[in-house]
């Protein structure tokens, strides 16, 4: 099993070759649309990466849905939302 740290370096290079940004812009506080300029078709690619690179499932709409509202920043999703959402998927 992975550990947080691990995941945390996974899901940076995931970022970062989905989103074209910076691996120190990547923290685990920075949020996806508002930090990092992530779109809702992002999430897509993002999620495929993530079972690519956590060889887990995600269904269609489990991952995107906490990302879903966009115009309101105090629920924009951030990386450390999507580390736990991985590590739950890999317990």
């Amino acid at each position: 099993m992975a550990n947080e740290d691990e995941v945390f370096e996974k899901i940076q290079d995931v970022l970062v070759e989905s989103l074209g940004v910076d691996k120190e812009d990547v923290s685990r506080e920075a949020r996806l649309v508002n930090d990092l300029g992530a779109e809702s078709i992002d999430f897509l690619d993002i999620t495929f990466q993530l079972e690519k690179a956590f060889s887990i499932k995600i269904e269609q709409k489990e991952f995107a849905q906490s990302a879903q509202s966009e115009g309101d920043e105090s629920q924009d999703v951030t990386v450390e939302n999507v580390v736990q959402f991985v590590m739950s998927k890999v317990a």
